[in-house]
């Protein structure tokens, strides 16, 4: 009888741990997803199939090199332009091309996928994670050539001490018309209901909608689909998709700023571009990776270089001397006076000297305030934003 019960035991605990396993690869879906949406958004690619190919070519050749010692640099996985750094490779080929748990990803590996990928693929994997402890399962399945349909199912199972079900709040889509839905998770949309072991399914497709978004053309806005419950948020971000591939990268890296000589209006067309105004104003492009962050504000300032970081202050276009007195003396000396003494004399209205006391001149030096601007051209600074 106690054998019985160990066998059983173990069997729950092999069960715990291949639904362990398998939230763990359904995290691991997530960031390679946003891999994936990152270099499809930047180029217009949309073979996935041959980009894990490349993307696992060029890891498998880093595997090799890392083996001899004779790490490279960066590594070209798309040929002119399509190249990975090596601290980049490494985590986005164990992502894309090996086995690695998700909870094997340390925080240094995040970072390095969020100046990589877009940063919400990032955020959506962290909280796949977090929800697992929270007794959360979800499974994400989206159509990879244009992130045109998603697939989402979610259940939960209790951990050891937790309620033996958790509320379901609500489902939404933002925008509401961006997404037609179907499902049982969709039928429950409202909230009401308890999730517990039973799946819920959510089936929905992208309606694609030509949309303008600073100068550039989009068939279908960014979106988000949310479900929440009584512990936790699942969120499924969605980048806007471009009706055209995005214009050819220049060789400047993302945040460089250059001078542009013309107007304002033709400054704003840039965005189209991927050139943000330097007016201080909140990059709205959705393809950047400097989304949501503002623009640094140029106007009527000069660049200063700095070997540490950018964003300094300092300097003016003008210098005050502030008012003040000064005070000055006149008076002179008789070698010998009537007592046969030294004795002062001072000047009688500048014609001549007298006998008396030290006379002391207060001269007002009024305010002033002097430029220091040397003379100048202006241009409108441009920020490259992808």
């Amino acid at each position: 009888m106690r054998k019985h019960h160990y066998i059983t035991a173990l069997t729950c605990l092999i069960a715990v741990a291949s639904t362990a396993a398998a939230q763990d690869n359904t995290c691991s879906v997530l960031l390679q997803h946003g891999i994936y949406d990152t270099y499809r958004q930047q180029s217009g690619a949309v073979n996935a199939t041959q980009f894990h190919t490349n993307v696992c070519e060029a890891y498998n050749r880093y595997k090799q090199d890392q083996t001899s010692g004779s790490v490279k640099v960066s590594y070209a996985v798309f040929g002119a332009g399509g190249d990975y750094s090596s601290s980049q490779l490494d985590v986005i080929g164990r992502a894309m091309c090996s086995a690695t748990e998700s909870s094997a990803f340390s925080q240094s590996d995040l970072s390095v996928f969020s100046s990589t990928i877009n940063p919400q693929a990032v955020v959506a994997f962290s909280e796949c994670m977090r929800q697992f402890g929270y007794g959360l399962r979800t499974q994400t399945d989206i159509r990879e050539s244009d992130a045109g349909h998603v697939t989402l199912n979610i259940n939960y199972i209790p951990m050891p001490g937790a309620p033996g079900v958790v509320p379901l709040r609500y489902v939404r889509v933002d925008p509401a018309d961006a997404w037609s839905c179907g499902g049982t998770l969709w039928d429950k949309r409202a909230g009401g209901i308890n999730l517990d072991t039973t799946v819920y399914s959510l089936s929905c497709e992208r309606n694609f909608k030509t949309v303008t978004l600073d100068g550039r053309v989009f068939k279908a806005a960014a979106s988000t689909i949310t479900v929440a419950t009584g512990n936790a948020t699942v969120a499924r971000n969605f980048s806007a998709e471009p009706s055209n591939p995005p214009p050819a990268p220049g060789a400047f890296p993302i945040g460089a700023v250059v001078s542009f000589w013309g107007t304002k209006a033709e400054a704003e067309q840039q965005k189209a571009l991927g050139w943000w105004p330097c007016d201080g104003s909140k990059i709205t492009d959705q393809l950047s990776p400097l989304f949501n962050r503002d623009a640094p504000n140029l106007d009527k300032v000069f660049l200063r270089g700095s070997s540490v970081k950018a964003g300094d202050t300092g300097g003016a276009e003008t210098f005050t001397q502030e008012a003040r007195s000064l005070d000055g003396v006149y008076n002179g000396w008789s070698p010998t006076g009537p007592a046969g003494a030294p004795e002062m004399w001072v000047l009688d209205s500048g014609m001549g000297w007298k006998r008396g006391s030290v006379q002391k001149v207060v001269v007002k030096v009024p305010e002033a305030t002097v430029p220091i601007t040397p003379p100048y051209r202006s241009v409108i600074y441009l920020i490259r934003t992808r």
